[in-house]
C-alpha cells in the first residue's frame, strides 16, 4: 500500500510525494480509507540523492492506494485537496518542536561551556608545568653554585705545586704579595677548568633578568603615578571650566538678551525690502503671485488659490479640516490626516478680508463657507495627484 503525503514543515508545503505506507511509523491501515487527513503522522524518508536529508519527518496523509500504479492513475484523474490541520495538532507540534529546540540549545551551551573550561584548564596546566620546570632548573643551578663555593676545590683537582698542606707540616713562608698572586692564579685556573662556568653564567643572566624586570616594574609604577596625577589635574581643569561655563550661562540669563529679540515683522499685505510680499503671520510670497492672487474676480477662487499658495499642492493633499478620519474610511486601517494649522487658516481669512476691502465687496457670507471651500480644494488636489500617478 502507498500513501500520497505532504511534508508539513521540513521539505515544504507545496511538495507532495508518494511513499510506501510501511515507512509511516505506527500506521497500520485496514483499507485505503483508514486514515485521518486532518492530523499528522511521522514517516521515515530515504533520500537517495542526498543522504543528509534522510530521517524522520512530520507528514499529512492525503490519499491511500493499493499500489503505486493505482495511485498514479487516481492522481491523473483528480488531485486530492489539502485540508487544514486541526489547531490542537498544530499547537502540540509547535510545543514539541519548541521544547526540542530549547533542550538542544541548552545541551549545546553546556557542551560549549565544558569545552571552554577544559581548554582553559589545559592551557593553565601547561603554563604551570613550564613555570615549575623553569623554577626547578633555576633552583638546581643555584644550589650547585652554592655547593661549589662552600666546598671549595678538592685536593685531587689542584696542580702539583698547589697541593693542600697536610696536618703537622709547616707552612712555607711567603711574602704577602706572592700569596695574593698565587691565590688569583688559582682562582683563574680553577674558573677556567671547573665545570661550574655554565651555571655561573646562568646565574648571572638570571640576576640581570631580575634587575631588568625590577627596573621595568619601577618604571611602570612611576608611569602609573604620573598618569594618576595627570588625570586628577585634567579632572580639576574640566570641573573649573564647567563651573565657569555655568556661571557664564547664568550671567547671560540674568542679562537682558537684546540679540534674541526678533526684528518686527513688516505690516500685513506689504512688500519687503528684499522683494518679497508679506501676507500676514509671517507668511511670505512673491509680488507677482500676490498680484495674481488679489486679481481674482470671485472670492471662492481666491480662497482656493490662497490655500494652494500657503500650503502647496503636496502638503495640502495630506491635510484635512478636522484632523479626523472620515466614517467611510475608518474600517480600512488608515491614519487620519493632519489638521490645517489655525495660524495659516487665519492667513486665508485675512486674504479674503483684504480682497473684499480692495474690491469693496462684502465677504461675510463667503467667510462662513471658507472651511467647506477648503475641504473641496483638498479633495480636488487628491484627485489630481491620483490621476497624475
Amino acid at each position: 500500500m502507498y500513501a500520497y503525503v505532504r511534508f508539513v514543515e521540513e521539505i515544504g508545503n507545496s511538495s507532495l510525494y508518494t511513499i510506501p505506507a510501511k515507512d509511516i511509523l505506527n500506521f497500520h491501515p485496514k483499507d485505503v480509507n483508514d486514515f485521518d487527513n486532518r492530523t499528522t503522522y511521522t514517516a521515515c524518508w530515504h533520500d537517495e540523492a542526498n543522504e543528509e536529508n534522510s530521517g524522520e519527518y512530520v507528514i499529512q496523509i492525503l490519499k491511500l492506494a493499493a499500489s503505486k500504479k493505482e495511485m498514479q492513475q487516481q492522481l491523473a484523474l483528480k488531485r486530492p485537496q489539502i485540508p487544514k490541520l486541526n489547531p490542537s495538532v498544530v499547537e502540540s507540534e509547535e510545543e514539541e518542536q519548541t521544547q526540542t529546540k530549547t533542550k538542544t540549545a541548552r545541551r549545546e551551551l553546556h557542551k560549549q561551556k565544558q569545552t571552554a573550561a577544559a581548554t582553559k584548564k589545559e592551557q593553565y596546566n601547561k603554563i604551570l608545568a613550564k613555570y615549575s620546570e623553569h623554577m626547578s632548573q633555576n633552583v638546581a643551578d643555584a644550589a650547585k653554585i652554592s655547593k661549589d663555593k662552600i666546598n671549595g676545590p678538592v685536593e685531587g683537582d689542584l696542580p702539583r705545586d698547589q697541593k693542600l698542606p697536610r696536618e703537622g707540616s709547616r707552612k712555607p713562608a711567603a711574602a704577602p704579595g706572592k700569596k695574593k698572586s698565587s691565590n688569583s692564579k688559582h682562582t683563574e685556573s680553577s674558573s677556567d677548568s671547573d665545570d661550574s662556568v655554565a651555571p655561573a653564567s646562568k646565574l648571572k643572566s638570571a640576576k640581570q633578568e631580575a634587575r631588568f624586570w625590577r627596573s621595568q616594574c619601577m618604571a611602570e609604577r612611576k608611569l602609573t603615578v604620573s598618569l594618576k596625577e595627570e588625570i586628577n589635574f585634567l579632572r580639576s581643569k574640566i570641573v573649573d571650566q564647567l563651573t565657569q561655563f555655568q556661571e557664564t550661562l547664568q550671567a547671560k540669563k540674568d542679562e537682558p538678551d537684546s540679540e534674541s529679540v526678533k526684528p518686527a515683522a513688516p505690516p500685513p499685505f506689504s512688500e519687503t525690502s528684499d522683494g518679497r510680499f508679506h501676507l500676514c503671520n509671517e507668511v511670505y510670497t512673491t509680488s507677482v503671485q500676490a498680484a495674481k492672487l488679489f486679481s481674482n474676480k470671485k472670492p471662492t477662487i481666491l480662497v482656493r488659490e490662497a490655500a494652494q499658495l500657503i500650503w502647496g499642492i503636496e502638503v495640502l493633499a495630506q491635510r484635512s479640516i478636522s484632523g479626523k478620519m472620515a466614517p467611510t474610511k475608518q474600517g480600512e486601517g488608515g491614519l487620519p490626516c493632519k489638521q490645517l494649522s489655525p495660524e495659516k487658516l487665519d492667513v486665508v481669512y485675512a486674504c479674503l478680508s483684504h480682497w473684499g476691502q480692495l474690491n469693496k465687496v462684502d465677504t461675510a457670507a463667503v467667510s462662513q463657507k471658507v472651511l467647506r471651500t477648503l475641504s473641496e480644494k483638498i479633495q480636488d488636489v487628491k484627485k489630481k495627484l491620483r490621476f497624475e500617478k
